[in-house]
């Protein structure tokens, strides 16, 4: 993977849980676990983790079915 991605490229890490079950004081660390787990996992794959910008959304309801937005989101710019 890490040849694939140049130094001067940023990626985002963003993690959600869904809004409609827990509460924010369980929603937000669990989106926030997610992101991180990601995080790590690019990093033992040899992504310098400078490059990387992890944050978390806590709990949302944007997709349908409720299972949806229990997610984590990579995007690469380029």
């Amino acid at each position: 993977m890490k040849e694939f991605i140049h130094k001067d490229k940023e990626i985002s890490v963003v993690g959600a849980a869904d809004s409609a079950t827990g509460n924010d004081g369980i929603n937000n660390p669990l989106s926030k676990s997610r992101a991180d787990y990601i995080t790590q996992q690019l990093v033992a794959r040899g992504i310098d983790k400078s490059m990387i910008i992890s944050k978390s959304e806590g709990g949302i309801d944007e997709y349908s079915p409720i299972a949806a937005n229990r997610h984590t989101v990579v995007r690469l710019f380029v």
